[in-house]
């Protein structure tokens, strides 16, 4: 009968068990007190075709965000997002020099909370909130022959993003989180530059929403390398924009947009992770419509490739 009550206790000690979330881990959470400095050098590639006109967007983008721990249970984060060399070339029309859409992208500030760790529940559960601030007009640049004109990298509209998020890690090796939100883009403004013999335009952009569904798992065989899968459906929302002087109105469908992603990482010290990313994305096609008159948007593909560092101090 001892053994029978001590088997039961082992059993039950068992089954309430969970494993240590260690840095690198998916759901790890950053301590009280604690900071965590991301940085990422990433080398994008988008092409689409926009009614007969098929171009492709390449550059350098460069990513940080800080976040701190105010306690174990709650963290806040702010970062920077920079484009460098970003060029726009006109593929149907290969005399036209590319333009560039460079400079700082709009600032992004947040927090997350933890309602529930795995260690007391049965799996962790977080909120969040991620807030991106327009700071500069957009612009848009153009082909004009040998002469382009450039554009920047700002987003006309700021943005409210709010989540929640569950995951766990189940053993040593392996763990999982899934990932729901939606993205409120404000009302905002875009200037879309001519060549030097004409003039610009600006346009009103309406508000619209987006929601995502994002699902991640990792395999850590040792404790110094991991490996992580994701995958991210967004259910973009239709946009529109009305030009301030004709009261021309452009609006874009609703369009649903599948992101995957494969994460190499290394621990290369307990405190410092080193970071090897390679993402694809398959988008579904969608239609415009400019003042009545449709056109279609389609073959869009984005790849991505980059490095990047997580530090823990």
């Amino acid at each position: 009968m001892k053994k029978f009550i001590a088997a039961a206790a082992m059993l039950a000690i068992t089954s309430v068990h969970a494993e240590e979330l260690k840095f690198g881990d998916l759901n790890f959470f950053i301590p009280a007190g604690n900071f965590n400095l991301s940085a990422d050098v990433d080398f994008r590639s988008d092409e689409g075709t926009v009614g007969a006109v098929t171009s492709e967007t390449e550059g350098w983008y460069l990513g940080s965000l800080l976040t701190y721990g105010i306690s174990n249970r709650f963290n806040i984060f702010g970062g920077l997002n920079y484009q460098f060399d970003v060029e726009v070339a006109n593929e149907t029309a290969p005399t036209n020099k590319p333009y560039n859409q460079d400079g700082l992208a709009n600032p992004v500030i947040g927090g997350i909370g933890r309602l529930y760790n795995q260690n007391d529940n049965s799996m962790n559960v977080d909120f969040g909130f991620i807030g991106r601030a327009n700071i500069e007009d957009q612009e848009l640049g153009t082909w004009s022959g040998s002469d382009p004109v450039d554009g920047n990298a700002a987003d006309g509209r700021s943005s409210m993003e709010f989540f929640a998020r569950a995951g766990k890690k189940w053993n040593e090796a392996n763990e999982w989180q899934l990932t729901a939100g939606i993205i409120q883009n404000m009302e905002g403004d875009v200037e879309q530059k001519a060549p030097a013999s004409g003039a610009s335009t600006e346009s009103d952009v309406n508000s619209s929403i987006d929601t995502y569904l994002r699902a991640a798992y990792q395999y850590r065989p040792v404790n110094e390398f991991m490996i992580a899968l994701t995958a991210q459906a967004t259910q973009v929302g239709e946009a529109s924009a009305e030009e301030k002087i004709t009261g021309t109105e452009t609006t874009l469908d609703s369009h649903l947009d599948m992101d995957f992603r494969f994460q190499a990482k290394y621990l290369v010290t307990s405190n410092f992770i080193t970071r090897f990313t390679l993402s694809q994305s398959r988008n579904s096609d969608f239609k415009g419509d400019v003042a009545g008159t449709n056109f279609d948007i389609e073959k869009r593909r984005t790849a991505i490739m980059g490095l990047g560092v997580d530090w823990l101090f």
